[in-house]
Parts: structure tokens; sequence; C-alpha cells
């Protein structure tokens, strides 16, 4: 992956057994090596809400501040092999690095992303696992989520298609970019769009894989569309979400 923010603080803090990667939000917090333990979370009745996906999502709270803490897990075939181990060749180049890097580039240049706020790194001989924290986007819904159930208008794919035209404008190619990595935030009114899941994201350079990744969007609207008919997703909303883009 291509260095995306030199100018960003990453303090690497190394401990008996892992490696700790603290940004100022971090160190603002309080947020130490405890923080990563789940068990910890649920002795201090920190743990607000449980989620999972791949793996197991642990939403908890750190004074006044909302935090969700996430374990890489890996998809595949590859999977069934090891579920949470990479190979490890420099802690720049570990997932929660690269991600909690991305996710400030981001921030940086304007695009609704959540807060970067620590990454765990543990070592296992040529393989480490890993861990992030990032900060809640607060009072959102996953896009998918409410499409199963209504319709949004089109002034709300507008605004998604103009966030991801925002990544793209920052050289960020995302490869997971679905209709699950989009949350509408109903802090405010119109809803704000925020987009999540930059794991494995990448820079680069250029414009001609742009529309691809658009259209990997697209393909993840038509999957949903195939497993629910009821999916409240057409053609104008596309268009709607292609207007946003192309302003």
């Amino acid at each position: 992956m291509k260095p995306v923010n030199e100018q960003m603080t990453i303090q690497v803090t190394e401990l008996n057994k892992s490696t700790l990667l603290l940004t100022p939000s971090a160190e603002a917090l309080g947020l130490c090596d405890d923080h990563f333990d789940n068990d910890f979370l649920k002795r201090k009745k920190l743990i607000t809400q449980i989620a999972k996906g791949r793996g197991i999502v642990y939403f908890f709270t750190l004074g006044n501040t909302e935090l969700v803490l996430r374990h890489y897990k890996r998809g595949g075939l590859v999977a069934k092999v090891s579920n949470d181990s990479f190979i490890f060749t420099r802690i720049s180049h570990t997932r929660c690095y690269e991600e909690l890097s991305v996710l400030q580039h981001l921030r940086d240049k304007k695009v609704n992303v959540p807060k970067p706020i620590a990454g765990k790194i543990t070592r296992k001989g040529l393989f480490y696992s890993a861990d992030i924290i990032t900060e809640v986007i607060s009072n959102a819904v996953e896009l998918n989520e409410i499409l199963l159930s209504e319709g949004v208008v089109a002034a709300t794919w507008q605004a998604i298609g103009l966030q991801i035209k925002k990544m793209h404008n920052a050289q960020v190619y995302h490869g997971d970019i679905n209709v699950k990595n989009i949350l509408l935030s109903r802090q405010t009114t119109p809803p704000s769009i925020h987009l999540l899941d930059f794991d494995k994201c990448a820079i680069k350079r250029g414009d001609d894989w742009k529309n691809a990744n658009l259209l990997r969007f697209k393909r993840s609207l038509l999957k949903q569309v195939s497993k629910s008919p009821h999916y409240h997703y057409r053609q104008r909303d596309w268009d709607a979400l292609l207007a946003g883009y192309n302003k």
C-alpha cells in the first residue's frame, strides 16, 4: 500500500507480547492494552452492545466516548487454515496500521468515515493477529437494514454518491464497498452518510479503476434485490446516486 498520510502521529508502544498503535485521541482517552481485551471490558461493565459478522464486534464506552473493538478475521478458503493470522513483515504493513492511516487520510480529505483511535498487533513467530478500535458513528443504521423495510429519498442516494466520489477523489479504492458498509446517521436532518470497513483498501493512482469500484457497489445492491423481491431499490435510485457522484 502506498503511504497515505505521513503527518499522522501513531505512537508505537512495544509491550511484552504485543505492540500498541495509539493515536493522539487514544492517549487523550487514556486507552491502554486492557481495552483490547473483551473480558476486561465485560468485567468493567463497559460493553454496551455486541454484534456478529465475520467475527464478534464489541461496542463500549470510555469516558463519554462510544468506541468499537474489532478483531481482524480472514475470509474465503484461507480462513479454513487460519482465520486470524497474517504474515508479519513490518508494523507499517499490518492490517490495523494501514486501516488507521487510511481512515485519518480520508478524514483529512473531509470524507465521512469513523475516527481512528488505536490498534494492537500480537506477534506469533512469523505471523501476527490484530485488532482495531474506532469511534462509533452515533445513531447510525446500515443502508441495507433500511432498504429491507423502506426506500430512501433521491437526496439521500445523491449524498451516498457524493461520499463515494470524495473517497475516490482521495484516491482510495474500497475493496469491499457494499450496501452493508454505508451508514446513515440520524444525528442530522437529512441523515449524514458514512463509509465503513477500510480493511484491505488501497491507495491507487489515476482514475481508470474508479468506475469498476462504483459498479462493485451496484452489484451489492442487485445481490440484495435477488435475495428479496421487496428490497427497496430501483434503477432510479442508482440514477440519483450517479447524479451525486458526478456533481
